[in-house]
């Protein structure tokens, strides 16, 4: 599903999160250029990316004006989640402590997430 530079808001996540939930069909979203979307949208999309039915492989969270607050939610995706073998960060402001927490799961889980899933890439 290709909803980049929609002038998505974090608003309409929960709407998006239970469109996820029901479609095991989508193996792709890309909400690039979204920069309303946020951390807060970003977050409640995380709770819908580690439930076991989301068959998502490639997310693109580009230039939607993330930080480094919705990176732990992204770092338990990356930990429970056995399908995302993409996911795009780019162009967001994380920050050093966002990065770092990044790097420290991806580092610290490398073996076992290599083990779930060995294609994993992330695109800072």
């Amino acid at each position: 599903m290709f909803l980049f530079s929609c002038d998505l808001t974090a608003d309409c996540c929960g709407d998006l999160s239970s469109a996820l939930g029901m479609n095991q069909i989508l193996t792709e979203l890309d909400l690039k250029w979204n920069h309303q979307l946020g951390d807060k949208g970003v977050k409640v999309l995380c709770d819908r990316l580690k439930h076991p039915c989301c068959r998502l492989k490639k997310i693109r969270f580009s230039w939607c004006n993330l930080t480094a607050d919705c990176c732990s939610d992204i770092c338990t995706v990356l930990s429970t989640n056995q399908i995302l073998t993409e996911l795009d960060l780019g162009e967001n402001n994380l920050g050093y402590s966002g990065v770092k927490l990044l790097l420290t799961i991806d580092f610290l889980l490398l073996s076992a997430v290599e083990t779930v899933n060995p294609h994993l890439v992330i695109q800072l």
